[in-house]
C-alpha cells in the first residue's frame, strides 16, 4: 500500500493524496468497507491524474 485515507463520509471534504509509482507494474485503486459492513460503500476518484516525467 502506498497511500490511503481514513474512512470518509458523505458530505465530507475531498482528500488529496499522492503516491510514487515509479517502477510499478500496475496501479490498483481499492475501496474497503467502512467497518460497518459493505452496504452503500463506494468511492469517487474524480479528477484522478497520473504525471510522468519531471
Amino acid at each position: 500500500m502506498r497511500a490511503e485515507t481514513p474512512v470518509l463520509r458523505g458530505g465530507g471534504a475531498a482528500r488529496a493524496i499522492s503516491a510514487g509509482v515509479a517502477g510499478a507494474d500496475y496501479v490498483e485503486l481499492v475501496v474497503e468497507d467502512g467497518g460497518d459492513g459493505n452496504g452503500n460503500d463506494h468511492a469517487d476518484w474524480g479528477n484522478a491524474r497520473f504525471h510522468c516525467g519531471g
